[in-house]
């Protein structure tokens, strides 16, 4: 099961991250700095409010022992409860939002945007059940469904000169899209209405884990806040893509792979108590990309940015190698929370997610004076940090050496040298030319897929079963 629900969620993530790269290939030389910006404001603003919105009520029905219609319909009501409040508070409150950002733009961009919030447990719920049940074969046709919807009218209208309108505009009839594909695959087995018995559970829940994503989401779009407040949309607008260019590995491979994860992690603790192992596999198959990746940004982000961008996009590469560096620290303990669920410790997930944002806070406030850049070698330094916290907590929760760990990392820290070693000609006759430059980095990837290959012990004990059928 684990295999079938991989290969759906995996390509139902490559198929819509094609069309998310086509799209911002277009998008980047349509629409400037300054709108991305102004979308990135009202994003992160109605991005807050979807963290409330949710509540932890889809971990809740992902990790709750049995469910039916009842506590399945405890927690549509639940969300509605928080969900349809929010929004309307959004929508109420954009004109204030965008006086305090001294622009007027924001505030229709977060009033389109807040309905996204209202639209969301109409599919959240289903969602959740379907990935519960590992069944991620209707949920991908509705991602690959809302990207094609999103992309499509928001290359649409940024042709027609509607700039962050488009973007906002897109979002919502994408979201619309996920609604409809989820309710014609909803199980008919469980009748959803709205019903007060039983949230309580709910919220008790939510209460812990709700609580943790809305404050690491608060923690990690503060600086982006601040910098808007600080600096210049424009300026916003630059960090806003340098981290999208980071954040397609999330895109490609962390937000395929994190839908199994909790799943995945509960059976081993519960069914073999083997949650150790299951650990060190899962973050060595992301750390096997994750390196490489984090390294092709350390060493070409200008050539990146020429091939995915153009031009006007230049100044976020001296973002994106520092963002590379705190991604790779990241994704050392990228499934450290799943971990805590999966153990239903929702206190301790709270307290992780509370300490780390409240010093990420600290950090962008002590360093917004100095610059964009300090920022992000802080919030770098704190990511290394939250990787010391999780190895030794780790140690005391189920018993993982840290010795086990590094030797888990080897083969992906191998791999990664020899890629920096096939981009060797890349550092040697680099011309400026973007189409010869980004040709120069091919060699790199094929000398980390040889590595893998000819040398990781999994692969060679997969394909030594091959040879032998």
């Amino acid at each position: 099961m684990i295999k079938k629900a991989l290969m759906y969620s995996f390509s139902s993530k490559y198929i819509t991250l094609l069309m998310q790269i086509g799209t911002t290939l277009i998008l980047a030389r349509i629409l400037t700095p300054e709108h991305i910006g102004l979308f990135t404001i009202a994003s992160i603003i109605t991005g807050f409010a979807q963290m409330f919105r949710d509540f932890g009520i889809s971990e809740y029905v992902i990790k709750e022992k049995q469910i039916d219609s009842n506590n399945l319909s405890s927690a549509f009501t639940a969300s509605i409860l928080i969900a349809w409040p929010i929004a309307l508070c959004l929508g109420l409150s954009s004109p204030f939002i965008a006086d305090y950002y001294s622009d007027p733009s924001v505030a229709p961009l977060i009033t389109i945007l807040s309905l996204n919030v209202a639209l969301s447990p109409f599919g959240s719920i289903t969602m959740s059940t379907l990935r519960r049940q590992m069944n991620f074969k209707p949920i991908s046709y509705a991602n690959i469904a809302s990207t094609a919807v999103n992309s499509g009218v928001s290359l649409v209208l940024a042709y027609y000169d509607f700039g962050p309108l488009s973007l906002a505009i897109a979002s919502v009839l994408g979201t619309v899209t996920t609604v409809l594909v989820m309710q014609a695959f909803r199980d008919k087995r469980y009748k959803i209405t709205l019903r007060l018995k039983g949230i309580k559970s709910v919220f008790l829940f939510g209460s812990g884990v709700g609580s943790s994503n809305i404050i690491s989401y608060f923690g990690e779009n503060f600086m982006d806040m601040l910098i808007a407040k600080a600096y210049t949309v424009s300026d916003l607008g630059i960090v806003s893509r340098a981290k999208s260019t980071i954040s397609l590995f999330s895109t490609a491979v962390t937000e395929a792979t994190i839908p199994l994860i909790t799943p995945y992690y509960a059976n081993a603790h519960h069914n073999s108590n083997a949650l150790g192992q299951a650990y060190l596999k899962s973050t060595q198959a992301i750390l096997y990309l994750a390196f490489p990746f984090c390294a092709l940004m350390l060493v070409a982000p200008d050539t990146v940015i020429m091939v995915l961008y153009g031009e006007q996009w230049l100044p976020a590469a001296e973002f994106i190698s520092i963002l590379a560096i705190n991604f790779a620290f990241h994704s050392c303990s990228i499934f450290y929370d799943r971990c805590l669920i999966s153990l239903d410790m929702p206190k301790e997930y709270f307290i992780f997610g509370l300490f780390f944002t409240l010093v990420n806070i600290c950090l962008v406030l002590l360093l917004i004076d100095f610059g964009i850049i300090y920022i992000l070698c802080g919030i770098a330094v704190s990511s290394a940090v939250k990787l010391v916290w999780s190895l030794f907590s780790l140690k005391a929760l189920i018993k993982l050496n840290v010795s086990d760990y590094f030797n888990m990392a080897t083969h992906p820290i191998i791999a990664t040298i020899f890629l920096l070693a096939g981009l060797l000609p890349y550092l040697i006759y680099k011309s400026g030319d973007t189409l010869l430059d980004f040709l120069l980095l091919i060699p790199g990837g094929i000398a980390w897929l040889i590595y893998i290959l000819l040398f990781d012990p999994n692969i060679k004990n997969i394909l030594a079963g091959v040879r032998k059928k």
